[in-house]
């Protein structure tokens, strides 16, 4: 059985057992993609990268979205079937071309004083980091001036702001 640790910042599976050879390749995984996969894993994380036309090596980790473990977590959310995972990789692809996301801090720069109106009304921060390094983000819905917020604030507009934090 495999046993899966973490799946937030970097996903962690450990096969208990093994030969000396085995936790070799093992660590040898760990290396090359950053996170501890078995061999039938890795081998569909090569398969899965190069049906999408991703590089074994030089894929920057700060592109968020073609870095081993983001790939990883498309896989595994589909149980390791390459189909469903491409299927859903793409699909976030298209909606981040469709919200025009590679260009969301262009339009927050553009738009500063519609984020300022929803900063004024949202109230929420960043609150620090957990403890695996994860950013906390603290949104106090409950003290939103919910008409006012209703009249002031573009649904749509919302939704780019929220885009650019999560970004």
């Amino acid at each position: 059985p495999t046993h899966v640790s973490s799946l937030a910042t970097s996903p962690t599976l450990t096969k208990p057992g093994g030969s000396d050879q085995s936790e070799a390749e093992e660590r040898n995984k760990e290396l090359q993609t950053g996170i501890k996969i078995t061999e039938k894993q890795y081998a569909i994380l090569k398969n899965f990268k190069k049906e999408l036309k991703i590089p074994e090596i030089g894929v920057p980790q700060d592109t968020g979205i073609k870095d081993d473990t983001t790939l990883f977590r498309f896989l595994s959310g589909k149980k390791w079937d390459i189909s469903d995972a491409l299927e859903q990789y793409r699909a976030m692809l298209k909606w981040r071309e469709d919200m025009k996301v590679d260009d969301i801090f262009k339009w927050e720069e553009d738009n500063m004083d519609k984020c300022k109106a929803i900063k004024d009304l949202y109230p929420s921060e960043h609150y620090g980091f957990d403890r695996e390094g994860r950013p906390l983000l603290v949104h106090r819905i409950g003290l939103i001036p919910a008409e006012t917020f209703a009249e002031r604030v573009d649904r749509n507009v919302f939704k780019k702001y929220h885009i650019a934090k999560f970004e």
